[in-house]
């Protein structure tokens, strides 16, 4: 079912199954070219103001295996080399990104604990959810309730902006959003499809703020990205994540939004 933004090509063509919403839904079938060019967006962000990232124990909510890569894998690194406690809330594990393959989500599943493992995460501290790869938001209630009890007041929590265009992105924010005020817990809202589906005007009037990364950050960020062989590579056809999406994932910073 391909959409359009006024007369600019929507980044990724969905299937044309649907959430309780009557909106597409994955796995993703098609790629075209982003809505904004990622230089544009490198022009956009150059302006936003430097990251200083708490010390403190941190939550990372991540809809699918590889998006705890994607969007935050050099915080996590950051976070792991100060000797930070990180866990990672795997919420699903990724089965419905390609048709017909039965045991895509045990293989993502263990492409995510060699990834975090990559970023210094140990084993026991990615906590599998299992909730239905793309019917997150029928379980929003059960995993505001789930984050809530990884958290404590000051905990760092981050999770997808809510309104990061894919409908388990979204669930995703907004259940951290939830679990966040009931916790008093400090979130940080990350991005990914945003970068493919989005023109910069819909953050220009956030606080957004910049997280520098090293070289060394960057090198663990790709080495986990690495681990995520099935996004990147198919044999029969088109990957999730061809390296024209992976763009941002290659830049020299991170992208947060702060939540007050």
């Amino acid at each position: 079912m391909a959409q359009s933004h006024d007369n600019y090509p929507i980044a990724v063509l969905f299937t044309c199954k649907q959430c309780k919403h009557g909106r597409p839904i994955a796995p993703f079938s098609t790629v075209q070219n982003p809505v904004t060019p990622e230089e544009t967006w490198l022009q956009f962000l150059n302006g936003f103001p430097a990251w200083q990232v708490p010390s403190r124990p941190t939550v990372v909510v991540s809809p699918h295996p590889d998006d705890e890569t994607l969007s935050a894998g050099g915080l996590i690194a950051l976070q792991r080399r100060a000797q930070l406690p990180v866990s990672i809330l795997a919420v699903t594990d990724g089965e419905a990104a390609y048709r017909d393959q039965p045991h895509l989500g045990e293989t993502r599943a263990a492409e995510q604990q060699a990834a975090a493992q990559a970023l210094g995460v140990a084993p026991e501290q990615v906590f599998r959810l299992r909730l239905p790869d793309s019917r997150v938001s029928r379980f929003e209630d059960d995993l505001a309730d789930r984050i809530a009890a990884h958290l404590a007041t000051g905990t760092l929590l981050i999770a997808n902006w809510p309104h990061d265009p894919h409908p388990d992105h979204e669930a995703c924010g907004r259940a951290a959003l939830r679990a966040a005020d009931r916790t008093g817990a400090s979130l940080a809202f990350c991005f990914f499809w945003t970068w493919h589906q989005n023109r910069p005007d819909s953050l220009a009037h956030l606080p957004l703020r910049r997280l520098e990364l090293s070289d060394d950050l960057q090198q663990r960020r790709a080495d986990a990205l690495a681990c995520h062989r099935t996004q990147l590579q198919q044999s029969d056809g088109e990957p999730v994540l061809p390296e024209l999406l992976l763009k941002p994932a290659r830049r020299n910073f991170e992208t947060y939004l702060l939540h007050d």
